[in-house]
């Protein structure tokens, strides 16, 4: 199975985010509020949504996505439930758009085929309403194709709207990025209209999945290592890496290049039934030309991994990501004990 891409906004400061590749408009915010955020009947999930407004064309893109991704995943919320807003999903590639997925206020749903939102096509619409004044988990699919091309929208497992023909609006055919917009596409002096999280996109194999929850699991304590902790308030390492938002006042710094850190992890809140893919993030910079990357360290029983190289700017901080879909101890899906006992590290490289 492949994640392609996956997003959940836990870092809960939106430069993380720019700094690899996203594209937010001046009302975009991640928000805290429980109206917006994805939480099972427990109140487990995860304590940030991306709030979007209507201000911007569109109000905000992700970074460039595989174009093996054939599936997005979101929940979605809408900020007001008493009066809900159109929203739009627009399917975006360099040389253009080539389709969007309206939600229009009165709830029933539109697939468009078109380089521009108001003068696209709409070529299907949903023959019933998807409930606008609650959350939900949306998967949209789209095969963007001038011949063959088909695309689906499913609302909490059930299938609204279908098409097969041509999806492909821009020049070219495929997709790489993702944008977002509100009620007022193209209007200014708006308040944001709905909150996404849990961004999940997966290709053709792994399919549509049913409603995920993100769990975020932080350093609680220093297993080995050398970094050098700066300007903590606390007495381990670890504490300048905890917080929510993620803050760059306090950090660990190497002194030299191999230099690391591996930490234990706290536990997650509630048992999965299955982990789709244990995402580990970083935020991290250089100073000077001695150390130049980053990478990951995982231990996960007897298996001690490290993830691919991530090359840091010459100036300014960079998120770090990896996907990581399999356990490195036993090359299957990770389980809640195989988490529970996950070590996560950083290394800095030359």
């Amino acid at each position: 199975m492949a994640v392609t891409y996956a997003c959940s906004f836990e870092a809960g400061l939106a430069a993380v985010y720019t700094s690899i590749g996203w594209t937010f408009g001046s009302l975009v915010t991640l928000s805290t509020s429980s109206a917006l955020r994805h939480l099972d009947g427990s109140g487990v999930g995860g304590a940030y949504a991306l709030s979007i407004d209507g201000a911007a064309n569109p109000a905000c893109v992700t970074p460039g996505v595989p174009t093996t991704s054939r599936w997005v995943h979101a929940w979605v919320a809408p900020r007001t439930p008493a009066s809900p807003k159109t929203f739009v999903w627009s399917f975006l590639r360099s040389s253009g758009a080539t389709w969007f997925v309206r939600f229009n206020s009165s709830g029933y749903i539109e697939l468009l085929r078109g380089t521009f939102l108001f003068s696209a096509t709409v070529v299907a619409t949903s023959a019933t309403t998807y409930g606008t004044g609650v959350g939900h988990w949306i998967a949209v699919e789209l095969l963007a194709a001038s011949s063959g091309g088909s695309a689906s929208v499913w609302v909490d497992g059930v299938e609204l709207v279908s098409f097969a023909g041509d999806t492909a609006g821009a020049a070219s055919d495929g997709w790489d990025q993702i944008g977002f917009s509100g009620t007022g596409w193209g209007t200014t002096g708006l308040t944001p209209d709905y909150g996404i999280e849990d961004l999940l996109l997966t290709d053709a194999t792994t399919g549509r999945l049913d409603d995920q929850y993100c769990q975020v699991l932080r350093p609680t304590s220093v297993i080995s290592g050398n970094l050098t902790g700066t300007g903590s308030t606390g007495s381990s390492r670890w504490e300048n890496l905890d917080e929510a938002p993620a803050s760059t006042s306090d950090y660990n710094a190497a002194g030299a290049a191999d230099d690391e850190d591996l930490y234990g992890l706290g536990n997650l809140t509630a048992s999965p039934e299955a982990v789709t893919v244990a995402a580990v993030w970083s935020y991290a910079s250089r100073t000077g030309s001695g150390v130049v990357a980053a990478r990951h360290r995982l231990v996960s029983g007897a298996s001690d991994t490290y993830e691919a190289t991530h090359a840091l700017p010459s100036s300014g901080w960079l998120g770090v990501v990896d996907l990581v879909e399999e356990d490195p101890a036993t090359s299957a899906a990770w389980t809640e004990a195989a988490l529970a006992s996950l070590q996560v590290g950083i290394q800095f490289r030359a």
